[in-house]
């Protein structure tokens, strides 16, 4: 029952799932035919389930699915996508990710590991280990012949083999324990106290070294909370900040360099008092927010701003444009998300805050609210040669209106507006800070 729900459930939530949650069947089938005609003994691969339920389970399921699936199968229409193969490179990357780090020689001993571990596997419960290498096996099959888009990168990937992460992991535990057996075999470590210390400090050097080379130092040095960014997560490779994210992989539109930055974020660095600051519009679509790379300079918290009223989360025509507006190639922002909730009373979040609620500005914490001018090209207009600007109305919106509750605005150039935000009970906010 419980293979069944959770089978259910697994394929339901993500269709690749059907090869972790078959292939391990398809091996046992296997097994039983190898046992009829007497290539292996049941007591070298004996198998607890019983037949009724390895034949009655994938019916089950299948039905199951069948009844969840087929409406919404039937109703959605075909598509395209512009599939990217798997090549070298991408599993290169795959191989840099599932280790967790970038140094060949770390990825080396790390798959040296990985295939210790599943030879020792084999020879302790063949079984299981023929079940998790066809698993895999199945796993790299399907992703050589889907045409799903992109999957040739590693990111995309491993997002679609997240089973293989699991299986590494205990296999490279495996793998070690083998390694450590086999030198106590021939002599090379002794079985005392002081030879398990050395196999222990060992280990752990080489765990050390993964931690070191990894991302991890990176991701979490406080404050950053973008940690889920492509820049991150996308390769990893040492981090360099002379300009914000260019993916390898993905096309970004949007660099910025450091002295591209608004001087607003260097005289935020140097507000000691200052913890936190509101930043919108946010981006939905990571790859393309730049606001990460601002915070590695200022240090601060960062809240996500979002609105909720649709009749203002629009765009409208520009006539002129600045030579140094920075021109944003997305619309998604959190905005299109919130506006689609019904019930405004259940939007509750620690790092996000609605930008047209003064009482709950005030009262976030934040000592400042960043507006940015969010424009973008008109790709919908008929003329291709057209090269109309939109503005993001909310942007004009929100500039006129806090200027009551807050004061003018104290800094503003051709990217950013800044208001301050005073504390809760407070009077308005004049501007008196030089920046």
């Amino acid at each position: 029952m419980l293979y069944v729900v959770s089978g259910v459930l697994a394929i339901y939530f993500h269709p690749f799932a059907v090869i972790v949650v078959f292939a391990p069947l398809g091996c046992v089938y296997g097994v039983k035919l190898l046992r009829g005609l007497n290539v292996i003994s049941e007591e070298r691969m004996p198998i607890a389930a019983r037949t009724v339920s390895l034949y009655a389970a994938p019916g089950i399921i299948a039905l199951c699915l069948a009844l969840l699936l087929l409406p919404s199968i039937v109703r959605s229409p075909a598509q395209e996508f512009a599939a990217r193969g798997v090549t070298y490179e991408s599993l290169l990357g795959s191989a840099c990710m599932l280790s967790g780090t970038a140094q060949i020689a770390m990825v080396i001993i790390f798959c040296g590991f990985l295939g210790l571990g599943q030879l020792m596997l084999l020879r302790r419960k063949m079984l299981l280990g023929i079940m998790l290498l066809c698993t895999v096996i199945s796993y790299c099959v399907a992703m050589m012949i889907t045409p799903w888009w992109d999957i040739g990168f590693p990111i995309v990937l491993l997002r679609f083999v997240i089973p293989v992460f699991p299986i590494s992991f205990m296999l490279v535990g495996l793998g070690m324990d083998g390694l450590v057996e086999y030198a106590q075999s021939v002599g090379l470590v002794r079985g005392d106290r002081h030879g398990i210390f050395a196999v222990n400090c060992a280990i752990a050097i080489f765990l050390a070294a993964l931690l070191y080379t990894g991302p991890l130092s990176a991701v979490y040095a406080y404050p950053n909370n973008f940690t889920n960014h492509f820049f991150f997560q996308e390769s990893y490779q040492p981090l360099y900040w002379d300009r914000s994210y260019s993916g390898k992989y993905f096309r970004t539109f949007v660099v910025v360099r450091r002295p591209e930055i608004p001087r607003f974020y260097d005289w935020l660095s140097r507000q000691p008092n200052t913890v936190k600051v509101i930043e919108y519009p946010m981006m939905v679509c990571n790859h393309e927010n730049i606001y990460y790379y601002y915070q590695h300079f200022h240090k601060k918290e960062v809240v996500g701003g979002y609105i909720t009223n649709p009749d203002i989360a629009r765009y409208i025509k520009v006539r002129e444009l600045p030579e140094t507006r920075l021109v944003s190639p997305s619309p998604w922002y959190f905005d299109y998300v919130m506006c689609k909730v019904r019930d405004k009373s259940k939007l509750k979040f620690r790092n996000m805050t609605d930008v047209m609620d003064i009482n709950r500005l005030r009262r976030s914490g934040a000592s400042f609210i960043i507006l940015h001018k969010e424009v973008r090209r008109d790709k919908k207009s008929r003329d291709p040669s057209s090269d109309e600007i939109l503005a993001y109305y909310p942007i004009l919106y929100l500039s006129e209106m806090y200027k009551a509750p807050f004061g003018p605005p104290i800094f503003e150039d051709d990217n950013i507006t800044v208001f301050k935000i005073p504390r809760e009970g407070s009077a308005t906010l004049i501007q008196t800070d030089h920046i």
